[in-house]
């Protein structure tokens, strides 16, 4: 037998060590990127530590959590006698642009029920204690829960509660309005309005919870505005309550919270595969060495479960040690624009270009996985796909941060429909355009800036209007974009986001026989 000499077995060593540091190389490539693109993130003042993002003690003089919680308990307790609370819109859309007053009504019906009012009532005493705990917030001007801060592990048991506590109000305020007391009836709204002052909490959820409440009190103070016996006085008071709530900045902040949050979770993940597990919340089918997950016995059953399981956490191990990283420098890219863009919109007060150029810049970033060379695509666990586990993070977040531009239009729409009440109340007629109104101004429209589209109509009514998600004016056209033949409606959802009128008789029994046949 020949032997090569030693020169050629140094050739081929030196190749074979050429070639693993290609390769180790490219693997430790992602995980560079991503440590330098963090590196300039802490350079240009971005913070990636959550606790960055607690936000200081309230004194208990100024904090109504304490109350908050007494009104909880009191919640608590009635849902053991009263188990399903009977439920009413105080604005059920039944037409683009029009809305049922609920407590102008014959009976207390919705969309899938109808209770006599002496029934709802009855309900509304039982809960009654409740809503005056809940009044009580009116007299502390901030809610801190002391919570106690601990990444993804911090917990929020009050969020479910204070959107509970936002229903009795809203149901309690319907009751009054029906009985003609007008006054109580104001002060559950703005009670309602005291439940979002827990804004410092930096978490996405928590801005979620008030973003709902704002629609709540949204419809309740439409609601309220049906009435004709409002004295200017109280309409000061509701301008006041609805100025105060913000909603664009707070979740700002929850957008850092959830980066910060979203680091922990890729480190986690990324430590063993009992974290990748732990944080999936799945096992991946049979471990290996088990019995299978069909317990027949059959040996190749048995052997093609191994297989699974020995493939798939091959492919998790991969992922962990080198394809990780690319997934989680598309999310902290993912992140970035969302802040941005959250920061511009708070500087030029125009959403609409704002959105276009975030769609713009994520499609540029394509929050995507590079070539799937290691078929990591194929991989799906309960709808999890773990080429893009960590970067539709910031794309899910991305979608519940719309909500709080839709709260920041209901909050604007509210104080410009109150403003239009006011000068009608003083002058005996709506003035000819928005310009008219006494100073200062109600808000422009959050879409672009500009001021709320008016127009007054010769039957003493009003078109008020924001141009809506599409930033195009359509003349306060409320009809949705896409043609359907579901009669549900919401002012929210059309072309234009218009501020409802109340729907005429023909309107609501229209949708009684169509919508809830």
């Amino acid at each position: 037998m020949k032997f090569r000499s030693p020169k050629f077995w140094l050739t081929v060593a030196g190749i074979i060590l050429v070639l693993l540091v290609v390769v180790w190389g490219m693997a430790r490539q992602p995980e560079t990127e991503l440590e330098a693109y963090k590196h300039d993130l802490l350079a240009r003042g971005e913070k990636l530590d959550y606790r960055a993002f607690i936000p200081p003690s309230v004194p208990p003089e100024r904090n109504g959590a304490d109350i908050a919680r007494t009104a909880f308990a009191i919640i608590d307790d009635i849902k053991l006698v009263v188990t399903n609370q009977m439920y009413l819109s105080p604005m059920r859309c039944v037409a683009p642009g029009r809305a049922v007053v609920a407590w102008q009504q014959p009976d207390a019906w919705d969309t899938d029920r109808t209770n006599t009012w002496a029934a709802f009532e009855a309900e509304q005493v039982t809960n009654e204690p409740a809503v005056m705990a809940l009044r009580g917030l009116l007299d502390r001007p901030m809610l801190d829960f002391g919570l106690d801060y601990n990444g993804f592990a911090t917990q929020l048991p009050h969020v479910a509660k204070l959107k509970g506590g936002a229903w009795l109000l809203l149901l309690g305020g319907l009751a009054k309005l029906h009985q003609g007391n007008i006054g109580e009836a104001l002060t559950n709204v703005l009670a309602e309005l005291a439940l979002l002052r827990n804004a410092p909490e930096p978490f996405q959820i928590s801005q979620l919870v008030r973003s709902a409440i704002a629609q709540m009190a949204f419809g309740a103070t439409w609601s309220l505005l049906q009435s004709t016996n409002l004295t200017d006085a109280q309409l000061s008071s509701l301008t006041r309550a609805w100025e105060e709530p913000q909603f664009i900045a707070p979740m700002g902040n929850a957008l850092q919270m959830e980066r910060a949050l979203s680091l922990q979770m890729a480190s986690e993940m990324r430590a063993s595969g009992a974290g990748t597990h732990r944080w999936l919340g799945s096992s991946f089918g049979p471990s290996v060495g088990s019995s299978g997950s069909s317990g027949s016995g059959d040996w190749w059953d048995f052997a093609k479960d191994q297989v699974k399981a020995v493939s798939t956490e091959g492919k998790l191990l991969v992922w962990r040690k080198y394809l990780s990283y690319d997934d989680e420098l598309r999310m902290l890219k993912g992140f970035q624009v969302l802040v941005e863009s959250n920061r511009k919109y708070e500087t030029n007060r125009g959403y609409y270009p704002v959105m276009l150029e975030e769609s713009n810049r994520l499609a540029e970033f394509n929050i995507s996985p590079k070539d799937d060379w290691l078929g990591l695509g194929s991989v799906e666990v309960d709808g999890f796909n773990m080429r893009t586990v960590l970067s539709e993070e910031a794309d899910s977040v991305a979608r519940g941060s719309r909500k709080a531009l839709v709260a920041e239009c209901a909050r604007c729409m509210v104080l410009n429909a109150v403003a239009l009440r006011r000068y009608e109340l003083t002058h005996g007629r709506l003035p000819e355009k928005l310009e008219d109104l006494p100073e200062p101004l109600p808000p422009a429209d959050p879409i672009d800036g500009k001021p709320m589209r008016y127009r007054r109509n010769p039957d003493g009514t009003f078109l008020l209007y924001s141009i809506g998600e599409n930033g195009t004016d359509d003349g306060g056209d409320a009809s949705y974009e896409a043609p359907t033949k579901v009669y549900i409606y919401s002012w929210q959802k059309g072309r234009d986001w218009v501020w409802p009128q109340p729907a005429t008789e023909a309107e609501i029994y229209f949708y009684k026989t169509n919508r809830l046949r």
